[in-house]
């Protein structure tokens, strides 16, 4: 095989792995409306537990390893980070704490 041969193969596996890396779940939420994808997203925080009332806004901000972050803005409680699993689970951190940790500042792209 040549080198080039096994570039080719390399980055067809590569463009494979990628297809099949994406999380559904957050996939999902970015295929809904933005009412409800809100809706969804204070449903989420209702279930945990957080105060959230309405979420007004919603942004999509990317994928780090496979992990989806999205960030919400709630009508009784400001701004929170969402993280979406590949296998569903999540985790909401406000945006506060977030900037307290020194994180990649919430409402910005990854």
């Amino acid at each position: 095989m040549t080198m080039k041969a096994i570039i080719v193969v390399v980055a067809a596996a590569s463009a494979i792995t990628a297809a099949y890396a994406r999380n559904r779940y957050s996939d999902q939420m970015q295929d809904m409306s933005d009412g409800q994808r809100n809706a969804m997203f204070a449903k989420l925080m209702m279930g945990s537990g957080e105060r959230c009332g309405r979420v007004d806004r919603s942004f999509y901000r990317g994928e780090a390893r496979g992990t989806a972050l999205w960030n919400i803005r709630c009508t009784a409680s400001g701004s929170w980070t969402i993280s979406i699993a590949p296998d569903s689970s999540t985790r909401i951190l406000s945006c506060s704490v977030n900037k307290r940790l020194k994180l990649t500042p919430c409402w910005t792209p990854l």
